[in-house]
């Protein structure tokens, strides 16, 4: 083998590396993208509750504001755990050539649960906390209340921006 003939096996074998490497990226960092932001969204929303819930034993200002955040922080967790689920059925290795109608069905209904995830949870979110900063305070937010309102505005930007990615075969 001659040397040109080496360095082009080389130049091949370098762009297919370079290929797969992008495939592994359209592949896994939306994925990354989506278990930051939807944890980030859980962690701040349980903070939240937490940190307001501790506060509120002894005056109980709150009343059922407290019961709301608590309701709205499962519905969090839940479709963090589905979202979850569909990341692993969709992108790992193990899940992806399964191709069994209960896995397609499961996939079709938890994607339009997830498109609903803004409405169903992160704008109810940024409302009660505002409600609760308005009801504890008067209007003035706490470092907590602010991060849990960025955490839910960013996982609704995020997911907002995910609705309008144009799928692989559309580029």
């Amino acid at each position: 083998m001659s040397d040109r003939d080496r360095d082009l096996d080389i130049q091949l074998d370098i762009e297919e590396k370079k290929r797969q490497f992008r495939a592994f990226r359209r592949l896994w960092i939306p994925a990354i993208k989506v278990i930051i932001t939807s944890s980030a969204d859980i962690f701040g929303d349980w903070l939240f509750y937490n940190r307001t819930r501790a506060f509120d034993d002894e005056d109980n200002v709150l009343g059922d504001l407290e019961s709301y955040l608590y309701f709205f922080c499962c519905v969090s967790s839940f479709l963090g755990i589905l979202s979850l689920t569909t990341i692993i059925l969709e992108k790992c290795s193990c899940c992806i050539n399964n191709h069994s109608a209960v896995k397609a069905s499961f996939l079709v209904k938890t994607r339009w649960l997830m498109g609903l995830e803004m409405f169903v949870e992160d704008i109810p979110q940024v409302v009660l906390t505002v409600m609760v900063m308005y009801a504890k305070n008067g209007g003035e937010w706490s470092s907590v209340a602010a991060f849990n309102a960025t955490t839910s505005a960013f996982n609704f930007t995020f997911n907002l921006l995910d609705m309008f990615m144009p799928l692989e075969e559309e580029h």
